[in-house]
């Protein structure tokens, strides 16, 4: 009797534990898969707009619309950002180029779009928690772009420079253990990264752009 007693006591304590635990899974999982939803909600919008503006029939208001709607949710996830604590004064120069890049949109000087675009990019990696991986891999990125904003205006040398810059980054990409990275997709990558060198030798922007499309598609995959 006084074990049929202590089972009815037991069994009600056991299942809120078991309740308790699956809750904290969940919470945590959540806490994981959003700590950087922000950056990559950011990191997909900017780079869509450059893929619009490469496209051949490129239709300037169609960007401008697209990025505007990135412009309207911003300023909820600043706010995210600085009650993460992310440094101030990054928060602020973002939202200083984010008002640059729709100026230049709105003049429709594009080269300058592309350069501003590109520097917009580069206050991404300040804004991660806790993912080195991904920082390192935004961190290339950012060199890629500056290179293709670079193209515009034919000036092979910072093509060059921005190039090298970037496989330097990867060299951290090479040495990472991450246990979230395909090491033979990495190799393959790196070959792409160091062949963008003979389209820049070249200086023929048409070859440039292949590959730096191509390259973009593997640091994806990685």
């Amino acid at each position: 009797m006084r074990k049929k007693v202590l089972m009815v006591f037991l069994i009600p304590s056991v299942l809120i534990i078991i309740c308790l635990v699956i809750l904290l899974i969940k919470h945590n999982s959540k806490s994981n898969i959003d700590e950087n939803g922000q950056v990559k909600y950011l990191q997909s919008e900017i780079e869509n707009i450059f893929i619009l503006l490469d496209e051949e029939n490129q239709n300037i208001e169609n960007i401008k619309n697209k990025y505007q709607s990135m412009y309207q949710n911003t300023p909820n996830i600043m706010l995210e950002l600085y009650e993460k604590g992310i440094n101030q004064e990054k928060i602020l120069g973002f939202n200083d180029m984010l008002d640059n890049v729709l100026h230049e949109m709105n003049t429709q000087n594009i080269s300058k779009v592309f350069e501003d675009l590109s520097d917009l990019y580069g206050f991404l990696p300040d804004f991660i928690v806790n993912d080195d991986l991904y920082k390192n891999i935004l961190e290339i990125k950012i060199n890629i772009y500056k290179c293709r904003s670079a193209l515009n205006n034919d000036d092979w040398d910072r093509v060059n420079k921005y190039n090298q810059q970037a496989v330097q980054e990867y060299i951290d990409i090479l040495n990472s253990v991450d246990e979230r990275l395909n090491q033979k997709q990495v190799n393959v990558t790196y070959i792409t990264i160091n062949e963008m060198d003979n389209a820049i030798k070249l200086r023929d922007k048409a070859i440039y752009l292949i590959k730096y499309k191509f390259l973009l598609e593997q640091l994806n995959s990685i």
